[in-house]
């Protein structure tokens, strides 16, 4: 389940093959060294997100015949920062630094991988010979096409399959077309530089450019696990005054805690008639920072393409474990070259596309090619080639011819005993794709296994597996209820792997899981295994995860059955008497409650689901105030998908209560139908009082012809039913209820009012739905009531002025106002007095005309009136006279115009006492006395004038 990640780049070469292959010989980079550097199992983290295969990159299986074309994902140097372009050349001059990403490898649909490699502190230390056709002779040269000079090594093993078949050349044209190296930039000249790569998982919805990764956020850095230093081109030792070309690398360890080791991968070199030896040498060399141990590659002799027609090499390609970053030096009487790239070794899941992809990085076991090594294919070292310095020596090229290289073994961590390369993911149905591509490595399992889990809900259930590795987490998933992914809750027990190679893995059944067989349900369901190992950079094991790419380990989908008693609930909904309004079936929510183990619920129902044997109660319920105008009946059958023709499971429909019976799958359907409605309301007068004889129209689009009329039906005080012709079947006077009706917006509008009342214009509208009320305890029929219509009686008003017989208006009159019955005589308990209101009518005045002698009544209600004069003004008579008064039409005014009252003949006395009469009694005692002075005194006048 192994898989290879390439970036492809565009090449553009600057230089035409007739120039570049009959450049003399001194000036044709003969044996220029190059190195290139390699990512190697950037470990990627874990990743929570599925992720499809990534497209292969510059090396093509085909063209190049490297053993590890299959995983090195090599980085182009285009688009780098920092350079300048001269002569058709792209340099990183010295104190420059220069940033170049690799070309983004497709992980999922938005996940990318990609490398960020800085090269910084560039020291050309021996500018070499000057090119007349340069201005900046300090500086590296980058985008070099590997293969440009004609015995190149690298370019047979790494190339886009344009030029080479299986490392051949086709043609005259020798390059790979790969723009990953970065080369010295005059002949002779020797650099130093500091490089340092780091590995990333980037975030977007397209491929990004390479221009626009270091503005993507979160971005997650990837641990990694070393680099490979390999001879690019073919390289030159010659003898005194020669070209003595070397290239070396000064690693710095990624994780300070462990060491750094170097393999032989591989060594590109004419097989025949070419003496010349690769050496490896692990030196004290010089850097920009210093003396620092690392790897100095060099011939021992001149170069193969020298010795041999169409020769190529030596070219050797080095594996440095635990290395990120570190120091270059290149010296070449031509060029040399560097590169960068990702080696990546994905193991895929071939579950169904549902369940996510899981992948995990693993690495393979290593082992020969080794220097200072002690297994039997490691390597040696020997004694140093010709003036080279102190330190260990090794021939590569003898090491390869006798094929001690490094070979990548089963992986460390794993499941079972194999694992294989995934080159991309390919989900199936069953779980088989990676069972027929490849090899077969899903061995995790037993094969005596028949695959089938018998157990039940909430009990443990286990699995052994067969694994490798120390230090491991192990876990495995299963879809017990059969929804397409794995949740949280199915994870077993996390273990790991023993000493003996196996792990037992525990499960508790959730309450969830479900029956899924082949032959009852026609869908199995699915298994998922994984395992972790430590990390690289010295970290343990991941928690594994279901779905997601994990940094070290292995992953296997297998397709199993589980057998569990199981009932379907179905709800079917007939709307009849709901019209549009009425609810759908997920609008309840179905459950099954057994007498032991959870419930079961669900929308609508639910689908196979697990219930233990025994008694389990079958309910509804719905959040919608209308599910309480249904009514349910409840059907129990064994499940048309299932075996069973005749079932052992009981139903008892009274209680809606099923027997299970084990091992039996039913399907249980609940059917609730709509019930027809009805409308109610009463009509009353502005005292709340019950009023008879109102004519309504019902209008509703439920009904037949949009409405109907509704007489009241008013029968012997409500004791006799309404006729069943009638529309209102409430027989109480003032009250309605019309019945049978469809679920629907309906309003009444009054058209015919009581003798005496204003008909009502308002419109009441509401909605009939299963929300409305029931109507008793024992029906319900769900009734609307759209409330009370009130009708106000019929007011007018009457005026009169109380005047003397000249029509002058006089105060200070009361009057009596009496209703009369329906038989015109006089209801005295109802008489109400009406007091003359003069200048300022008080709150609360029957009179309110505040001119001295004039009446205004006004809101007289409907019906007759008896008004009596009850005491006259001062100094009139009394008129008594009764007068009726009838109001019998809307906003009626009754003129009585003057009423007059004579004076009294002789100013009587008031009978009622009061200030009034006391000053008339002592007025008229004061006329009386001096009427009587005035006599008396004309009397003794009288009689002095006799005497006289």
């Amino acid at each position: 389940m192994l898989r290879r990640v390439f970036t492809h780049s565009a090449t553009t070469e600057p230089m035409s093959p007739r120039r570049s292959l009959n450049r003399s010989r001194k000036h044709r980079r003969a044996g220029a060294a190059a190195c290139a550097l390699a990512l190697a199992w950037a470990a990627l983290s874990t990743v929570t997100l599925p992720t499809p295969p990534a497209e292969a990159v510059n090396g093509n299986p085909a063209g190049g015949s490297g053993r590890f074309t299959p995983v090195i994902d090599w980085i182009d140097w285009t688009e780098m920062t920092g350079t300048r372009t001269e002569n058709w050349t792209r340099i990183l001059p010295d104190g420059a630094t220069g940033v170049a990403w690799s070309t983004p490898t497709q992980v999922s649909s938005d996940i990318w991988r990609t490398s960020r490699c800085t090269i910084s502190n560039v020291i050309t230390t021996n500018v070499g010979r000057n090119e007349p056709k340069l201005t900046t002779h300090k500086g590296i040269e980058v985008e070099y096409n590997t293969g440009n000079w004609r015995g190149d090594g690298l370019a047979r093993l790494y190339n886009d399959g344009s030029n080479y078949s299986n490392g051949v050349a086709t043609g005259n044209n020798f390059r790979s077309n790969m723009l990953i190296g970065i080369a010295n930039l005059q002949d002779s000249a020797t650099h130093q530089f500091q490089v340092d790569c780091k590995a990333y998982l980037v975030t977007s919805s397209a491929k990004p450019a390479k221009n626009q990764l270091d503005a993507l956020p979160n971005k997650v850095e990837l641990p990694m696990e070393g680099m490979v230093f390999a001879d690019a081109e073919s390289s030159n030792w010659q003898g005194t005054g020669g070209q003595k070309e070397y290239i070396g690398v000064s690693p710095t360890p990624y994780d300070t805690n462990r060491d750094v080791f170097y393999r032989l991968l591989e060594t590109a070199q004419s097989e025949s008639g070419c003496n010349t030896n690769s050496w490896g040498g692990l030196i004290t060399m010089s850097t920009p920072v210093g003396n620092r141990n690392g790897i100095k590659l060099r011939p021992d002799g001149g170069e193969c393409s020298a010795q041999v027609n169409r020769g190529y090499g030596p070219s050797s390609v080095m594996l440095i474990s635990n290395m990120q970053s570190g120091f270059v030096e290149v010296h070449g009487g031509g060029k040399s070259a560097v590169a960068l790239g990702v080696v990546s070794y994905i193991d895929y899941g071939d579950a169904p596309e549902s369940y996510g992809t899981a992948g995990s990085v693993f690495q393979p076991s290593w082992t020969g090619g080794k220097l200072s090594g002690y297994d039997a294919l490691d390597i040696s070292s020997q004694s140093r080639p010709v003036e080279a310095e102190s330190g260990s020596w090794f021939n590569l090229s003898q090491a390869a011819r006798q094929q001690h290289l490094a070979t990548a073994g089963p992986a460390v961590v794993r499941l079972g005993k194999l694992t294989d390369n995934d080159e991309r993911i390919v989900y199936s149905a069953d779980a088989s794709a990676d069972d027929t591509t490849g090899v077969d490595d899903e061995d995790a399992l037993p094969t005596d296994w028949d695959r089938v889990i018998w157990t039940d809900i909430g009990k443990q259930w286990s699995q052994q597996i067969s694994c490798s590795g120390t230090g491991t987490k192990v876990a495995g998933w299963v879809d017990w209820n059969r929804d397409g992914s794995f949740s949280a809750g199915e994870r077993s027990e996390v273990t790991s792997c023993s000493k003996a190679g196996q792990a037992t893995l525990n499960w508790t059944v959730p309450q969830d899981a479900k029956r899924s067989t082949l032959n009852g349900e026609g869908a199995a369901t699915f298994m998922r295994l994984r395992i972790t190992g430590p990390l690289a950079n010295g970290q343990a094991a991941e928690d594994p995860q279901p779905t997601g790419i994990a940094l070290n380990g292995e992953v296997e989908d297998h397709q199993i059955q589980v057998q569990l008693p199981n009932l379907t609930m179905v709800k079917e909904v007939d709307n009849t008497a709901a019209g549009s309004l009425g609810l759908s079936a997920n609008d309840w929510t179905l459950t099954a409650s057994p007498k032991t183990g959870a419930e079961v619920s669900g929308a609508g129902g639910f689908s196979a689901s697990y219930i233990p044997q025994g008694k389990t109660v079958l309910s509804e319920s719905s959040s919608s105030a209308k599910s309480a105008g249904y009514k349910a009946t409840v059907t129990c059958a064994p499940h048309p998908n299932s075996d069973i023709k005749t079932p052992a499971s009981t139903l008892d429909a009274a209680s809606k209560t099923l027997d299970l019976a084990t091992g039996e799958w039913m399907r249980c359907t609940i059917v609730n139908t709509a019930l027809p409605g009805q409308v109610v309301w009463s009509k009353v007068d502005d005292a709340g009082n019950a009023l008879a004889g109102t004519v309504f129209t019902l209008a509703s689009s439920s009904l037949n012809n949009g409405q109907v009329e509704v007489s009241d039906c008013a029968t012997d005080n409500g004791k006799t039913a309404c006729p069943k012709g009638s529309v209102d079947q409430d027989p109480r006077a003032g009250y309605f209820k019309v019945v049978g009706l469809t679920w629907g917006e309906y309003s009444i509008t009054e058209t015919q009012a009581p003798a005496g009342y204003h008909i009502s214009a308002e419109t009441l509208t509401k909605t009939l739905d299963g929300s409305a009320p029931a109507a008793g305890n024992d029906d319900a029929t769900p009734t609307l009531d759209l409330g009370q219509v009130t009708n106000t009686r019929i007011k007018g008003s009457v005026t009169w002025t109380k005047t003397d017989e000249r029509g002058n208006a006089i105060k200070g009159a009361q009057w009596s106002l009496t209703p009369l019955d329906s038989n015109g005589r006089p209801l005295p308990d109802q008489a109400r007095t009406i007091a003359d209101c003069a200048g300022t009518c008080a709150q609360g005045s029957l009179d309110t005309d505040a001119t001295p002698g004039a009446f205004k009544l006004a809101e007289l209600g409907y019906g007759s009136y008896q008004l009596i004069e009850t005491k006259a003004p001062t100094g009139y008579v009394l008129d008594a006279t009764p007068r009726t008064i009838t109001i019998s039409t809307p906003d009626q005014v009754v003129a009585l115009g003057n009423i007059p009252n004579r004076k009294s003949a002789v100013p009587a006395i008031p009978l009622t006492g009061g200030s009034a009469a006391t000053t008339y009694l002592i007025a008229g005692g004061a006329v009386l006395g001096i009427t009587a002075l005035v006599m008396a005194i004309q009397a003794r006048k009288r009689r002095r004038a006799g005497m006289d």
